[in-house]
């Protein structure tokens, strides 16, 4: 008989602790965009900087990639369940999502909303002579709720860059929607105007969540958004939880940063994406320089107490910009705090 100790499932918790503090510790804080390879495939010419199958990041809360498109050109068509922030880096275009046209250019934000049948949605430029450029940034949910996440993933048509062999998945759409539709109009009209129990409270709220989600802001104009003179430095929100309450995405924090010459140092804990859309510069995180430059990603890891940080601009006269990206949820999970240890230099003491 062997006296061999089978591993528990509790031995295996500790097992994939600990694969994942390696993997943390030798993964590095930015990912450089020089490094990264463009690949063209069937949504279009796009570079992957976070991705449910890449190990070797800091943090992998979020999926993060860039797509450019050629002049006069356009994305593949893709129905998914929507959850999507995408900032225009440069280019003039258009975004066709669920058949209604919406324009954007440099310095927009595009939204793709949280719908129950999902949204198909297509990008096109319009510029004749230059390459439009869009990152996309979405909560890694992969594990726990499927690639599909409810509405599914569909590829409708191919970037016309892609020139390998495609199977339009159009028809497995249309058989999903066809189930779908033969069980509609099964419900009952209910309007609850002064709730009375905990259920109806749960029912209106999600009434109120699927009215915004189509009904609020799809694009956000960057001249839309005030620039603010904050402690951390000079900052303009085109999402944000608390305190804008017109777009179609509710759960993000999602900001552009103009630094002139240093942030504020505060502390709070990471699992945030922060490319660099121009300049370049430095971070100090947890008392390591951390370079960066155009097209890098800046990641703030997950750990005990957070992390301290401050940025710094190394493009002399010219300020250097970065956007960052939150998913909130993922902040609450973590009980995120914010500590200010050092306020930015030009700060002080009101918005200007």
């Amino acid at each position: 008989m062997s006296s061999d100790i089978q591993p528990t499932v509790y031995d295996q918790l500790i097992a994939l602790r600990n694969r994942q503090r390696t993997l943390q510790a030798e993964s590095p804080f930015v990912i450089r965009g020089a490094d990264v390879p463009w690949e063209t495939n069937p949504q279009g010419i796009i570079k992957w900087y976070l991705h449910p199958a890449m190990e070797r990041s800091c943090h992998k809360a979020l999926i993060f990639s860039v797509q450019k498109i050629p002049p006069e050109s356009h994305s593949g068509k893709q129905h998914c369940q929507g959850g999507v922030v995408q900032y225009v880096v440069q280019g003039k275009g258009r975004t066709v999502m669920n058949e209604i046209s919406h324009p954007w250019e440099a310095g927009d934000v595009v939204q793709l909303p949280l719908l129950p049948e999902g949204v198909t949605f297509q990008h096109f430029n319009e510029d004749r002579s230059k390459e439009a450029v869009l990152t996309a940034c979405m909560p890694n949910l992969s594990e726990p709720l499927g690639i599909d996440r409810g509405a599914g993933l569909f590829q409708l048509e191919a970037a016309p860059e892609f020139k390998a062999a495609f199977r339009s998945e159009l028809p497995d759409l249309k058989t999903l929607q066809a189930k779908l539709s033969s069980d509609s109009g099964k419900a009952i009209p209910v309007k609850i105007d002064s709730p009375r129990s905990t259920y109806d409270h749960n029912y209106a709220r999600t009434q109120e969540i699927q009215q915004r989600s189509r009904t609020a802001k799809i694009v956000v104009r960057r001249d839309e958004r005030r620039e603010e003179m904050t402690r951390q430095g000079r900052l303009r929100y085109y999402l944000n939880r608390t305190v804008l309450h017109d777009t179609v995405l509710k759960d993000w924090n999602v900001f552009t940063h103009e630094l002139r010459t240093r942030s504020g140092k505060h502390r709070h804990q990471g699992g945030l994406a922060i490319y660099v859309v121009e300049g370049k510069g430095y971070t100090i995180v947890e008392g390591q320089r951390q370079d960066w430059e155009s097209g890098d990603l800046i990641l703030l890891p997950i750990q005990p107490g957070g992390v301290e940080h401050q940025h710094f601009n190394l493009n002399g006269e010219t300020p250097s910009r970065w956007m960052a990206y939150i998913y909130k949820p993922f902040h609450d999970e973590v009980a995120h705090g914010m500590e200010q240890r050092e306020e930015a230099p030009e700060f002080k003491g009101s918005d200007c």
